[in-house]
């Protein structure tokens, strides 16, 4: 499952709307708005999902996420996009050679790339050459804890290496949120994101290899002619 939270406006506040999706249909398990971030709300988040039968959590590299993963049993998968743009934004700070820095993220990209763990564990002695550079010793540090996280995807079948399914939905949520100019009431918003993923099971891909099939059909349900105001009425 994967698994992110996007910002929205109540009332003139930032509040969390949590979602966590499907990766092989686009079907959406689970939402809810959360009243704050915090690591207790996510905690019953990740319970939930784990009664629901997830094994794996695909998400970005918020540390909540990691820890509270593991402390309720579930495997974790960081993932590769959230990894390579984070490679991308320290290097452009540090001021290292320029001939360094592309040396440093070939390093970098070619270990996220190893096909399997013995590969990727060669490759990490390599990458380990770099913490001699003082000015990335810490960010190597918090870049190579729980690197096997990374590698995940290659003990469960079928588990992607990025969060890029709930990346897409994400976007186009807040393509629809932004017409909204927010929302006065708490549960205008919960109204709202409900029936959103509610729309979101029944839309078709317009691209890429399900282009024309909508989320519940690739979960294997027979809607048929059943349109989504059918199951409202």
């Amino acid at each position: 499952v994967c698994v992110d939270e996007k910002f929205i406006s109540v009332h003139g506040r930032k509040k969390p709307q949590f979602y966590a999706i499907c990766p092989k249909t686009g079907v959406i398990v689970l939402q809810k708005l959360l009243r704050k971030r915090d690591e207790g709300a996510v905690r019953a988040l990740f319970r939930r999902l784990k009664q629901l039968g997830f094994k794996v959590c695909i998400s970005d590299d918020w540390k909540a996420y990691v820890a509270i993963a593991k402390e309720m049993g579930l495997r974790h998968q960081k993932c590769h996009f959230h990894a390579k743009q984070a490679c991308f934004r320290i290097m452009k700070k540090k001021h290292v050679q320029k001939g360094r820095k592309k040396k440093f993220l070939r390093w970098l990209f070619a270990f996220l790339d190893s096909k399997s763990l013995e590969e990727a564990k060669v490759r990490l002695r390599v990458v380990g050459r770099m913490r001699k550079e003082k000015k990335l010793q810490r960010f190597l540090k918090s870049f190579l804890s729980d690197w096997q996280d990374y590698f995940t995807y290659l003990e469960f079948q079928g588990c992607p290496k990025t969060s890029n399914p709930i990346e897409q939905f994400n976007r186009r949520f807040e393509q629809k949120r932004q017409t909204m100019h927010g929302f006065r009431k708490e549960r205008c918003a919960r109204e709202f994101t409900s029936l959103f993923s509610l729309h979101s099971a029944f839309r078709k891909f317009e691209s890429g290899v399900h282009a024309g099939l909508s989320p519940l059909e690739l979960a294997g349900v027979p809607i048929g002619p059943m349109k989504m105001f059918d199951l409202l009425l």
